[in-house]
């Protein structure tokens, strides 16, 4: 301890309020020559780039102006051409096919006069041999398919309509019987 004790106390003030200040003008001063390094190696790439590309421009105007006065007509005129094309190939939908239809009637007649006929049949046709083949859902398999369990069901069934009046009976007596004893 007696050791240790006097290792520690190299200078008489402790770590904590330790005079900082050479170290903050040291720090400082390498921030400052950094940052100007820095801004003189930006500014000479921005210069360098700039000048590398002053060649490139086109009369003195902006690169957007330049971009939109270069490419209007041709731009135009793609679209005028492509306009064109379009309107000559496609027709709506509607008139594209009135050729083909006769003009005496609309197309909901035509087609409804062309497929009553049919559909009248297949529905008669199909009509009956639905009735002659099918039954009611609730009747469908009473008969084709026999009940093992018949006679347990039917026990079933009464010994819990049995317990059902049972139950009701009870529930009536103790109902009068509270009625009575609340007068």
């Amino acid at each position: 301890y007696q050791a240790n004790k006097s290792a520690v106390s190299i200078s008489s003030t402790p770590w904590y309020k330790a005079n900082l200040v050479k170290h903050h003008e040291t720090k400082e001063k390498w921030y400052k020559a950094n940052l100007e390094q820095a801004v003189a190696s930006a500014r000479s790439t921005r210069n360098k780039w700039y000048q590398a590309n002053q060649h490139e421009t086109v009369s003195a105007t902006p690169w957007y102006e330049a971009n939109e006065q270069r490419y209007s007509d041709v731009t135009q005129s793609w679209f005028e051409a492509n306009l064109a094309t379009a309107r000559t190939t496609h027709k709506k939908w509607y008139e594209a096919n009135l050729t083909k239809q006769s003009a005496e009637h609309h197309w909901y007649e035509i087609s409804d006069e062309k497929q009553s006929e049919t559909k009248k049949k297949w529905y008669q046709a199909n009509l009956e041999a639905a009735r002659s083949t099918q039954n009611k859902w609730y009747e469908a398999n009473i008969t084709a398919i026999p009940d093992s369990h018949t006679e347990a069901k039917q026990k079933w069934y009464a010994d819990n309509l049995a317990l059902t009046r049972t139950k009701e009976t009870k529930r009536k007596w103790f109902a009068e019987n509270t009625a009575a004893t609340r007068k």
